[in-house]
C-alpha cells in the first residue's frame, strides 16, 4: 500500500486502488503497473518540493498518449509541476507549457529527465541518457509550496480532480525528484545503473521506488 522514498526525507506515497499484483518486474528491482483509469500514488502536504529548480527522472513502459505521468499541485496553481503526454512529451510550468515533440510510447523501456530552472526558465528534456529537447519555459517563477504529489494522475484540484482520460497506464519505476539541475552527466550515471533495456531484472520483496528525492 506505499511506494517507499528512499531518498531519507520521508515523502512516502500512498498507492490508492492498487494492490501486490501492481508491483511487477522494474528496470532496478520492483516497478508499479497502472491500469491507465484510476490507479494512481499520492503525497500529499509536502513540505520540501522543490521551489526554484527541479530535476524528475523515472523510468517508464507505455503505449499511451494523453497521460500524466508526474503531476505536482498546489493552491498557486493545480498545474505547478506536471509532465504529460507520452506521445509528445509536454512540460507545464504553472500556467505555461512547451511541447517537446519527443515520443517514449513504444511499450519499450525508457530513462526520462526533466530539468527546469526558475531564473532563466532553462527547461531540458533527456531520453535514455541523451539531451533531446532545450527550451524556455516560466521564466522568473517559483513553484508553490505545500502541495500534492500525484503520479499517474493529472490533478485538476489539489490531490484529486482526476480525468479517467489523462491517467497514466502502463509501468513506472524509480520516479526521483531533486532540488536542483542534474547535470548530464549525473543523467547518464542514473541512466547506466539499469540492466540492459528490456531484460527483466529479479523481483525483489518489498518496494523500492522512489518517490522524492532532494539533494
Amino acid at each position: 500500500s506505499v511506494a517507499n522514498d528512499s531518498s531519507g526525507h520521508a515523502n512516502h506515497g500512498t498507492l490508492v486502488n492498487m494492490d501486490a499484483t501492481n508491483w511487477v518486474g522494474g528496470q532496478i528491482n520492483t516497478a508499479l503497473e497502472f491500469n491507465g483509469n484510476d490507479e494512481y500514488i499520492i503525497k500529499s502536504n509536502i513540505t520540501d518540493f522543490p521551489n526554484n529548480a527541479i530535476t524528475t527522472t523515472f523510468w517508464v513502459k507505455t503505449t499511451g498518449n494523453a497521460d500524466a505521468t508526474v503531476s505536482y499541485a498546489s493552491t498557486v496553481n493545480t498545474n505547478d509541476w506536471l509532465l504529460f503526454n507520452s506521445a509528445n512529451f509536454k512540460i507545464h510550468r504553472a500556467g505555461f507549457a512547451v511541447e517537446t515533440g519527443v515520443s517514449f510510447n513504444d511499450n519499450q523501456w525508457h530513462f526520462i529527465a526533466v530539468t527546469w530552472q526558475g531564473s532563466d526558465g532553462r527547461t531540458e528534456m533527456y531520453k535514455d541518457g541523451v539531451s533531446v529537447y532545450t527550451g524556455t519555459l516560466a521564466t522568473g517563477t517559483t513553484i508553490g509550496t505545500s502541495g500534492a504529489l500525484v503520479i499517474a494522475q493529472e490533478q485538476d484540484a489539489v490531490g484529486g480532480g482526476f480525468d479517467p482520460n489523462q491517467a497514466f497506464g502502463g509501468v513506472l519505476d524509480e520516479v526521483g525528484i531533486y532540488n536542483r539541475i542534474l547535470s548530464s552527466a549525473e543523467i547518464l550515471n542514473l541512466y547506466n545503473l539499469a540492466p540492459p533495456l528490456n531484460q527483466s531484472p529479479s523481483v525483489n520483496a518489498g518496494s523500492d521506488a522512489t518517490i522524492v528525492v532532494t539533494d
